[in-house]
């Protein structure tokens, strides 16, 4: 196939498109001043050579994205990769969009035991005086089928939940995110329970807790509790497990 040249002749133009006979490849666009190739099909892929400017226009459809760098505002997605390990994806998401004195419970069922889960929380309060933030496990609720050990390292057993947080203060926000996991066999219990976020007088968390029974996860229930003695405001609870 002859040469192409765009602008001007085989000696003036800056651009030209032309079939390599040596190496079968379709160079589509060449930079003459330059001598770069900027784009050619190679018989397999696309070979393009230099930046490209979406001008704020989306890219859809892709695939699998390798890069060096990724620099980006925000990135939402249901699954991520780090280097050859898949982290978390999301399962379920629950919302609370009214406000409320009432105790709120967000129930995930269906879950496997094994599996390791986190537990995204951020929630809002406005007013009151006391509150508790509890775990509850495939359905066990007041039974003290739970042991849990608190900011000091003290075990508790007897418990009829995981306390996540108990604090005296007005509750104003909690986020962040509470690992679950089965451990010791079939036992199943949070792990490093750790949530962060802007709340007056804290008084405990659990870091740690179990639950008794000898069986397989299967649901887990965040409860905010009727002694927040005040309004609960608004809360988005995503389950996230790692594949």
């Amino acid at each position: 196939m002859p040469d192409i040249n765009w602008g001007g002749d085989a000696t003036t133009a800056p651009f030209s498109s032309r079939y390599d006979e040596t190496s079968g490849n379709l160079v589509v666009a060449e930079d003459n001043n330059g001598n770069t190739i900027l784009l050619e099909w190679d018989g397999s892929t696309w070979q393009y050579r230099g930046p490209i400017e979406m001008n704020g226009e989306d890219v859809s459809g892709v695939g699998t994205l390798t890069a060096t760098d990724v620099v980006a505002d925000s990135v939402s997605t249901k699954e991520a990769t780090i280097g050859d390990e898949l982290v978390f994806s999301v399962v379920e998401e629950q919302t609370q969009t009214t406000q409320t004195t009432s105790e709120t419970s967000f129930t995930f069922s269906g879950l496997s035991s094994g599996a390791r889960y986190l537990l995204e929380i951020d929630a809002l309060g406005s007013s009151g005086n006391q509150g508790d933030v509890e775990l509850t496990i495939n359905g066990y609720d007041s039974s003290s089928n739970y042991h849990y050990f608190d900011e000091t390292g003290q075990r508790i057993d007897a418990a009829n939940a995981i306390p996540l947080f108990s604090f005296s203060g007005p509750f104003w926000r909690i986020n962040g995110p509470v690992k679950v996991r089965g451990h010791r066999g079939n036992f199943v219990g949070v792990d490093n329970a750790v949530v962060c976020g802007s709340i007056d007088d804290l008084a405990s968390f659990g870091t740690k807790g179990s639950l008794n029974e000898p069986e397989f996860l299967s649901s887990l229930t965040l409860t905010f509790t009727s002694g927040l003695d005040g309004d609960f405001r608004t809360a988005n609870i995503r389950l996230l497990r790692a594949v």
